[in-house]
């Protein structure tokens, strides 16, 4: 599904510049727009909802079984690599605003693309996601693959060995390298110029370290946002590769993802940018559906890649008032059979 949609009120910063404009049809007040804005804008009053319950789509049986069945696949067809997500449904003893959680991302997750979309008080879809899915200049276009993860440490030096260890294993590269591969294969189609970067580097977080490798390019005339959103959205790292095969598998054997790994962003002549919709969650009355994937390839382990979700989740589930995240039972008594 996409949706496109003229905003009636559009605030934007571009360094030191504010620049606040009013999209009004004939015959509509544009003043009385302007005060609703303002009554809008008081401050967020503090959450205090509490989570009362926590259940996860797939259980964690249920996810070894998934993750198992993808790697047998992998083995036996061209399938290289799939991602498969898991929705964590948080209880609520009471409704919160979707504004009151993003705005405590904001403070926890600085380092993150944040985005809110709301048909009414009953549905919100916000994130913060660490991933752009491209940003367009006029003809320049400027993307990136992040693949491969790794908890933050407790210290400098468990940080750093962390990281040391991330753009060293094997198996990270290689599920970084199919991200690049899809990117430069849905690009250089459109493109005059393609550069990328050589090797990954860090992306540090506030909870996770990811590998990332910037793709810059120059399209042709006449390819626009379209042509570009066809040809990137989804990328191997919300989906697999090859794309069909593992839309396919998803299809078969994933959840309803609902607007979870789709795009969100903005359109105009000479500029656009859209990032990934994952570290999401989707709001509705007392219930927080919280998403997380992971990238699933030959030597995937059931166990790490249920762990990671856990650390992907943290993004917005350290944002909720006296919500810890401890390691769920369901896991530690669960065995991958």
């Amino acid at each position: 599904m996409v949706i496109f949609f003229l905003p009636v009120v559009e605030l934007i910063r571009r360094d030191a510049h504010w620049q606040l404009s009013v999209n009004v049809q004939t015959g509509v007040d544009s003043q009385a727009i302007l005060s609703q804005v303002i009554w809008l804008g008081r401050p967020l009053a503090p959450m205090q909802s509490q989570v009362m319950q926590e259940n996860h789509t797939p259980m964690y049986q249920g996810w070894c079984q998934s993750v198992t069945t993808a790697l047998e696949t992998m083995a036996s067809t061209s399938l290289k690599k799939v991602v498969l997500a898991r929705q964590t449904r948080l209880t609520l003893d009471a409704p919160i605003r979707a504004g009151q959680l993003l705005s405590h991302s904001q403070q926890h997750n600085a380092e993150s693309f944040h985005f809110l979309f709301a048909t009414s008080e009953q549905d919100a879809f916000l994130g913060s996601t660490p991933e752009r899915l491209y940003r367009r200049r006029d003809c320049r276009v400027s993307t990136e693959a992040v693949a491969g993860t790794v908890k933050r440490g407790a210290t400098f030096s468990d940080d750093h060995q962390l990281g040391e260890w991330l753009l060293h294993d094997n198996k990270n590269i290689h599920e970084n390298q199919l991200v690049v591969d899809d990117i430069l294969a849905g690009i250089r189609r459109h493109a005059l110029t393609v550069t990328a970067d050589p090797a990954p580097h860090l992306m540090v977080l506030r909870h996770l370290q990811h590998l990332r490798r910037r793709i810059s390019a120059i399209v042709g005339p006449g390819v626009d946002d379209t042509v570009l959103l066809s040809a990137l959205q989804p990328t191997a790292a919300v989906a697999g590769l090859p794309r069909d095969l593992a839309r396919a598998f998803l299809a078969q054997y994933g959840i309803v993802r609902g607007r979870y790994s789709g795009a969100v962003g903005y359109i105009s002549q000479r500029e656009s940018q859209f990032c990934v919709a994952i570290r999401s969650a989707q709001l509705s009355g007392h219930t927080i559906d919280l998403y997380a994937g992971a990238g699933i390839v030959p030597g995937s382990d059931p166990d790490t890649e249920w762990q990671e979700l856990d650390n992907k989740l943290t993004t917005l589930r350290q944002c909720l008032p006296d919500a810890p995240v401890p390691l769920s039972a369901e896991r530690m008594t669960g065995v991958c059979g």
